[in-house]
């Protein structure tokens, strides 16, 4: 109960002693009583205790109490009064900047300038945008992981291994391939004679110039696909083999032999 009344007093102490009113008002009475306050602590030595009464009752004698404390009361509400005038003018003043002529100066400086506050927002929204980044990458690598690791559970991988209709195939598919280059070295054969195919090849891979008379040969390699134009100018053109002119020009040579 002790502890309770202690506490209580001792807030209602900070209650008063931190009061606006009360605070401004013992300043005041200082000021405006400031004889009496300055002879309670500078009396000279030679003054005894009767002296120094006698002053006290002297100085309130002439004075009115009441009055004294109307007065000194009068005075800390102007006072308060002229403060909060001064604080609230102040706080328009902030908004008035802050509201009005601030967003005309970022407007004439064409967005270069900004506000601390706004520089502030914008590299939180950064950070948060870059946190949520983080965390729906982790979301998604763990969800990717996840799939993998059900993917092998439920297929789990196993080796291919070629069967004999596979096999069969692909020896069809390259005797295929090789009967359709032996037809055409055929046709090539009968249409040219070898040195003159075995010097256009040539030319062909050092990527030389053909005239006008070299265009039989060379419609008969474009027509099978086997060569392609890449430049045409005024002294001629320039061909170069396809990827299936050489292996036609491999096989050819491999006839040769």
């Amino acid at each position: 109960m002790i502890k309770d009344f202690w506490d209580s007093f001792k807030d209602n102490i900070k209650e008063r002693v931190t009061n606006p009113f009360l605070g401004t008002f013992v300043l005041v009475w200082i000021v405006y009583n400031w004889k009496v306050v300055y002879a309670f602590f500078f009396f000279d030595k030679e003054y005894n205790l009767e002296q120094k009464l006698n002053f006290f009752t002297n100085y309130w004698a002439g004075k009115s109490f009441a009055w004294n404390i109307i007065s000194v009361a009068t005075i800390t509400v102007g006072i308060l009064g002229i403060t909060y005038i001064f604080l609230a003018f102040s706080r328009y003043v902030g908004n008035l900047y802050e509201n009005i002529v601030l967003p005309i100066i970022v407007k004439l400086s064409k967005g270069k300038t900004v506000t601390y506050e706004t520089h502030q927002k914008a590299l939180e929204k950064i950070s948060s945008l870059e946190k949520r980044v983080e965390e729906e990458r982790k979301a998604k690598n763990e969800a990717i992981n996840e799939r993998e690791s059900l993917e092998q559970r439920l297929y789990p991988a196993k080796k291919e291994v070629p069967n004999e209709n596979s096999k069969k195939r692909i020896s069809e598919i390259e005797e295929y391939e090789y009967e359709e280059y032996k037809d055409v070295i055929k046709q090539l054969k009968n249409s040219f004679k070898d040195p003159s195919i075995q010097y256009t090849f040539s030319n062909i891979a050092k990527e030389a110039t053909f005239s006008s008379s070299d265009e039989n040969m060379i419609d008969f390699l474009l027509n099978h696909g086997i060569v392609e134009l890449t430049e045409s100018n005024i002294a001629g053109r320039v061909y170069r083999f396809t990827r299936k002119g050489l292996e036609f020009r491999r096989q050819y040579f491999e006839n040769l032999k």
